[in-house]
């Protein structure tokens, strides 16, 4: 019996084919005809030569940067009515204004070493900050006197590697503020670096850009730690701000209208994003703090979450007794839509459904209505 092969090769149908496979004269006109595809083409080229370590050059770095920024405009005048709209949805509930976004970071820095760091010619200058060579670095400024955007990027560096020393003279000298500074003090957990950002102007419910358009605030990613968690709220943050459903941010996310410009989905003022973060991993001291500084419980699931987050019985109480002693409703509706029909579930059905039967027991005994 001739041998068959289990399987066979089919021809590509050019329908269902990659683009490159195949050549369609009509989407390849369309683009020789509409310069801003064009434009984005190259753009999207060029950032995949940096992924495959192509390095860019001098001329291609600036290029890519200029056309990001006009993509941003293009994109910012689009999204416009659709932020006014969520913006004006807050205006009845009185809230303080929220200061300004902090500004994006530069293309530079997005994970690669100094010395790959272009324009070349500010190279040394970004390895001094990166290795913390303070009188090298003062001494390349001094002489060479390079733009606002180099000390930027080069205070950047510098707090990737918690080089406050650097921080603090670049912060002296000219550089700004931005989102990557933030980023780095969340990403080591350091109390310094949020002490010294705070110093220079940051406040905890400035909004924080990331290559994915948004960050949300710095609590948001903060809740496992009580110590900065308290040094946040002591210095105002809001326990009450989150980011919106990832779906209503796409808009801004995917027209990239948060680079240079610093437009980013508004922030929801109603969210109960890091209450429902910090009831999630069952710490109470945190869980405490944030109702000590008004965090509404109305805003989140807090019995939902507890129930559903954590496994063993007795975290699981304590949390329950915290969050009833500190005013929750016990008869709070939690909805969720399942197949384009929404259920409205309260905990102790959800108690019942996860077969969590100390946790019903419990609830019933605190005046749960069967």
């Amino acid at each position: 019996m001739a041998y068959r092969p289990r399987y066979r090769f089919r021809p590509l149908d050019p329908a269902n084919a990659p683009p490159y496979m195949f050549f369609d004269s009509k989407r390849d006109d369309s683009v020789d005809h509409d310069p801003y595809q064009k434009e984005k083409i190259r753009n999207d080229i060029r950032v995949l030569k940096r992924r495959t370590l192509s390095y860019l050059t001098d001329t291609e770095a600036q290029e890519i940067n200029e056309a990001r920024f006009r993509q941003a405009q293009r994109a910012a005048f689009r999204i416009l009515p659709w932020e006014r709209e969520i913006e004006n949805s807050f205006a009845g509930l009185q809230l303080v204004p929220l200061p300004p976004a902090l500004p994006a970071y530069s293309i530079e820095l997005r994970g690669i070493r100094g010395h790959l760091y272009k324009p070349s010619s500010l190279q040394p200058f970004i390895v001094y900050c990166e290795t913390g060579e303070l009188e090298m670095a003062r001494h390349f400024i001094e002489q060479e006197g390079p733009e606002a955007s180099a000390l930027d990027d080069g205070l950047g560096f510098a707090a990737r590697n918690k080089h406050l020393h650097i921080m603090q003279y670049l912060l002296q000298n000219g550089a700004r503020l931005h989102s990557y500074v933030v980023q780095m003090a969340i990403f080591h957990r350091s109390i310094e670096l949020f002490q010294l950002c705070v110093m220079h102007g940051y406040h905890p419910n400035q909004h924080i850009w990331n290559i994915n358009g948004s960050q949300g605030v710095a609590l948001l990613s903060c809740y496992d730690n009580p110590q900065i968690t308290q040094f946040l709220l002591n210095h105002g943050a809001d326990p009450n701000i989150g980011r919106f459903d990832p779906r209503v941010e796409a808009a801004w996310t995917q027209s990239d209208v948060t680079l240079l410009l610093g437009k980013m989905p508004p922030l929801d003022r109603t969210s109960g994003d890091a209450l429902t973060k910090a009831i999630a991993v069952g710490n109470l001291t945190v869980i405490g703090m944030l109702l000590d500084h008004g965090a509404r419980l109305e805003f989140a699931s807090p019995l939902h979450t507890a129930l559903r987050k954590l496994k063993k019985w007795e975290e699981t109480k304590q949390v329950l007794e915290l969050l009833l002693l500190r005013g929750a409703n016990i008869e709070q509706r939690e909805e969720e839509l399942v197949d384009a029909v929404v259920y409205a579930t309260k905990p102790l059905a959800l108690a019942i459904k996860l077969e969590r039967w100390e946790a019903a027991e419990y609830l019933l005994k605190k005046g749960a209505q069967p």
